[in-house]
């Protein structure tokens, strides 16, 4: 199969799509919310970063077996996340003084 989402069905079912989806909404939601909530520009930069290569690496899974290339790609997108959630957690500690 060269869809992502098709062997996601086949090997977990509906059930398995569906907690992947919900997993995808999830890191969708702490993104945007994350940007329009800051007031810095660095959290701002990972939060835009992140979410368009996240949309990039969704629209790969579609036509491409993008789970197999873990190592050469999706280290970054889940990089960036993860740039962009210590650096949020930083602006909060900043802010609130915790």
């Amino acid at each position: 199969l060269h869809s992502e989402y098709l062997r996601i069905l086949c090997e977990f079912g509906l059930l398995g799509l569906f907690f992947f989806l919900i997993a995808i909404m999830f890191y969708f939601k702490i993104l945007l919310k994350g940007f329009s909530k800051t007031r810095f520009n660095l959290v701002k930069k990972f939060s835009a970063v992140a979410t368009s290569a996240l949309v990039y690496y969704l629209v790969t899974l579609f036509t491409d077996n993008s789970f197999d290339y873990v190592r050469s790609f999706s280290i970054y997108v889940f990089g960036y996340i993860a740039f962009f959630l210590v650096s949020q957690d930083m602006d909060k500690r900043e802010t609130y003084g915790a």
